[in-house]
């Protein structure tokens, strides 16, 4: 829930081996961003917290990039879950009022310059950050 995006992205990995308390985890060329996204260190921390609770011991990961993998063909459905029907409306009750959008986080900014995603997406497209005025 925390990181919807990175989930996804999670789920494209594929399983190499295991090394003592590391798994080895392969994603195709076409991820390579989303593989350096899931080794940024704060979605690294929250991951790792998950395959600890589930495993009840300490467990890393590193991604490794390969051009030997593909990638998982596409799902026939968004969603792993059964939608439920839409219910039609009752005329009475009253429509429920929306949950207010939780607050942005606040990004430090040298982490941000030092991310290597952000690197990689300069690199990529030949740019710069600019200070605003």
């Amino acid at each position: 829930k925390k990181f919807p995006l990175q989930s996804g992205y999670a789920a494209e990995a594929t399983y190499l081996h295991a090394e003592g308390s590391v798994l080895h985890l392969g994603m195709p060329e076409e991820m390579r961003l989303a593989a350096m996204n899931l080794e940024r260190p704060t979605t690294k921390g929250a991951l790792e917290e998950i395959l600890q609770k589930l495993s009840g011991r300490k467990v890393t990961f590193k991604i490794d990039v390969r051009a030997d993998l593909e990638l998982a063909p596409p799902a026939e459905s968004s969603s792993h879950f059964a939608q439920p029907e839409p219910q039609p409306a009752a005329a009475s009750a009253p429509a429920p009022e929306p949950e207010p959008e939780p607050p942005a986080p606040v990004i430090d900014e040298k982490e941000f310059h030092n991310d290597p995603l952000i690197k990689e997406a300069l690199r990529l497209f030949e740019a710069t950050i600019t200070n605003k005025s």
